[in-house]
Parts: C-alpha cells; sequence; structure tokens
C-alpha cells in the first residue's frame, strides 16, 4: 500500500509541476501576444505618421519643403528604378532573341550606338549627389527658422 500512496503523491507533485509550467507558458504567451500588439501598434502610427507627410506634400504646402524635396527625391528614385527595371526587361528580352547583353545596352534612349562606357560617364557626370539625412533635417531647420 505505501508504494501505491508514494506513487500518488509523485503523480500529484508532478501534476502540480506542470500546472505551474503550463501557467509560466500561458504567461508567456499573454506577454509575447501583447509584445506584437505594441509592435504592430508602432507600425501603424509610423504609417499614420507616414499618410501626414505625404498629404501635406500632396497639398504643396511650402511650409514643410524640406519634406517636399525628400518626397520629390522618392518619386524621382521610384521613376529611375522603373526605368532600371524595364531596361533590364528590355536586356532580357532582346538576350533570348538572340542578341548579345552589350549589344542591347547600347540601345537605350539616352545613348542609342554609344559604346556604354561613354553613357555610364555621362551618367555619372549628371547625377545628382544625394543629401545625407543630417544635412536635410539641418536644412529644414533653418528653412524652419526663416519662416
Amino acid at each position: 500500500m505505501a508504494f501505491l500512496d508514494e506513487l500518488s503523491n509523485k503523480f500529484a507533485e508532478m501534476v502540480k509541476r506542470v500546472g505551474e509550467k503550463s501557467d509560466e507558458l500561458i504567461g508567456l504567451g499573454k506577454l509575447n501576444y501583447e509584445i506584437y500588439r505594441e509592435e504592430d501598434a508602432v507600425k501603424k502610427l509610423y504609417g499614420q505618421i507616414g499618410e501626414v507627410v505625404y498629404r501635406a506634400y500632396s497639398q504643396e504646402n511650402s511650409s514643410i519643403n524640406a519634406i517636399f524635396n525628400i518626397c520629390k527625391e522618392i518619386d524621382n528614385r521610384k521613376a529611375k528604378i522603373e526605368d532600371l527595371k524595364r531596361q533590364v526587361e528590355d536586356i532580357k528580352e532582346k538576350k533570348k532573341a538572340g542578341e548579345t547583353v552589350n549589344e542591347a545596352s547600347t540601345d537605350d534612349s539616352e545613348g542609342a550606338g554609344r559604346p556604354r562606357e561613354e553613357i555610364d560617364q555621362n551618367q555619372r557626370e549628371d547625377r545628382d549627389q544625394p543629401v545625407r539625412p543630417e544635412k536635410q533635417s539641418q536644412n529644414y531647420r533653418e528653412e524652419g527658422q526663416s519662416q
């Protein structure tokens, strides 16, 4: 009988430990879920900030000239990305048609018939240098003080 009592006590102790571990896991799960909810809320706030900034940009609000310039730069870069994607697709199509990549690369609108090196050099000379973030914030502060 002592054996069954000892077995019963060990089983009860094991069930108690499993219950405690389950409570710990449930608590951790609740905390992880709360962390997820807070991170999601922060992401939504970032989105709201972006919407407000873009709305001000699209209404051409001149008091936020620095934001306008950054948004214009984004637009320019997106247009350039689309142009580059078209060029990549053109090269892929020409490659499928049997032309070499070098032949296809001189056939763009800016430099048809010119060597690729010459086109690249001209593009490097014409390219605007990007503004560093600290320079942008400095320009924004200066513009805000002048108004």
